[in-house]
């Protein structure tokens, strides 16, 4: 299996090595035209773009963690005390598996995506930036 994650790896950055670097437009990056995020093994992260193009987007490393797939039941029961009526019907809600980072993502990390997407960047109520966690956004 190592095999195929290594011949995966060698095709995608051939790829991106036939392409001009940074070359994704900023529109391309706002209309959503992102076909996928990678997480290349020296911590870069790129975003490809549906028409071929891409762009780097942060030298930070993302510590990525895969989340099974599984379900559970959402709402409380009727008689639960203190329950709320927006609260139910309880119904199962099944999830499919996706990643997660390991670690919050900090401002920084937010702030390169934010700069290669030309998205406004949230404020940090005089907190600090840099390796804190970021905060306003959803």
């Amino acid at each position: 299996m190592k095999y195929f994650y290594f011949f995966l790896l060698f095709l995608i950055v051939t790829s991106i090595r036939c392409l001009s670097q940074d070359n994704a437009s900023n529109q391309d990056l706002k209309t959503n035209n992102i076909l996928a995020e990678l997480t290349l093994p020296s911590g870069e992260v790129v975003l490809i773009c549906n028409n071929g193009t891409w762009k780097k987007i942060s030298d930070t490393k993302i510590d990525w963690v895969d989340i099974p797939e599984g379900s559970f039941i959402m709402g409380s029961p009727y008689d639960e005390e203190g329950r709320f009526n927006n609260e139910g019907p309880t119904h199962e809600v099944s999830v499919d598996g996706f990643k997660m980072s390991k670690y919050e993502i900090t401002f920084l990390q937010y702030d390169s995506f934010c700069e290669a997407t030309k998205r406004k960047k949230p404020s940090d109520e005089g907190w600090g930036r840099g390796n804190r966690p970021v905060i306003n956004v959803s």
